[in-house]
């Protein structure tokens, strides 16, 4: 008897030995938790890096082909190059909308060398928006396509030709600067999350 209860376990050590597993187990599930919340982030993270990516590539490719034409109509529009700060136009959140060098097919009729092409930051979300041309109606709303959302904000400035930076642009509405182009955007985007990107483009081909 003496010998079965030396070997044996007692109630008290059942008990203590659950107690332990429970807690051993609630480590372990927790450290699986906070290892899938970690990698659930760095996923996220990837992927708006990998959206950003693109978006830059796009601005960049957009800018590159920025031409020095303005609309005849509509008049409001006659502008070759129509940049805000980081509130943009308050009716469509409008930050940049430019001339670029259209896309030409053969399988289409009517098809511009020349379109416009705008940028709009709404709601979070940064859209761009096409028109097939740039003489349009004013009726004409164009197509407007989501680039990336958890946008907390964009801040934009202009480089003139004195090598300063401006808030917006044309300087002046006059014949002359309407007609005119930046040397380069600087481009401030913040995410959601407090990220911060900065990135330069050059507008018209690479100087």
């Amino acid at each position: 008897i003496n010998i079965k209860r030396q070997t044996g376990m007692t109630l008290l050590e059942v008990l203590i030995a659950l107690v332990i597993f429970i807690i051993i187990s609630a480590a372990g599930y927790s450290g699986l938790q906070q290892g899938i919340a970690v990698q659930n982030q760095l996923q996220q993270q990837q992927q708006t890096w990998r959206k950003i990516d693109a978006l830059v590539m796009l601005i960049e490719s957009d800018l590159e082909q920025a031409k020095t034409i303005a609309p005849r109509v509509p008049l409001w529009d006659a502008i070759a190059f129509r940049g805000y700060s980081n509130e943009g136009d308050e009716s469509f959140g409008e930050l940049i909308k430019f001339t670029r060098g259209g896309y030409q097919s053969y399988l289409r009729l009517n098809v511009n060398p020349f379109q416009r092409t705008a940028y709009r930051l709404r709601d979070g979300v940064l859209y761009r928006v096409t028109w097939p041309g740039v003489d349009l109606p004013e009726y004409e709303q164009g197509i407007e396509s989501e680039l990336i959302d958890n946008i907390q904000g964009i801040e934009l400035k202009y480089l003139a030709k004195n090598r300063r930076w401006v808030d917006s642009w044309p300087l002046r509405f006059t014949p002359e600067d309407s007609l005119s182009v930046p040397g380069a955007v600087e481009m401030t985007i913040t995410t959601a999350n407090d990220l911060s990107i900065k990135r330069v483009f050059y507008v018209g081909p690479p100087k």
